[in-house]
């Protein structure tokens, strides 16, 4: 995470490609999910909770807030 922005991923290689989750819903989430969607090395991209211009590019999980940890950690476990 950086403080100031929730700009935080977790990566689960599966295959030759990875599972990205970027938490949040704001500018810069959406410009990284953007420049993320461009990798070969990414399989499935996935944001929580995500915006309108962000589901144009991952799969967004609006059910998820930033601030749930452990509901975090367990849709990441799932995830992969």
């Amino acid at each position: 995470a950086i403080r100031g922005g929730w700009i935080t991923w977790v990566a689960g290689i599966r295959g030759m490609g990875a599972n990205v989750l970027i938490l949040g819903g704001g500018g810069r989430e959406h410009a990284l999910a953007w420049k993320m969607r461009q990798s070969p090395l990414v399989e499935r991209l996935y944001c929580a909770p995500g915006n309108p211009g962000i589901a144009k590019v991952a799969e967004c999980l609006p059910g998820y807030r930033t601030n749930d940890g452990e509901g975090l950690a367990r849709l990441a476990r799932e995830l992969g």
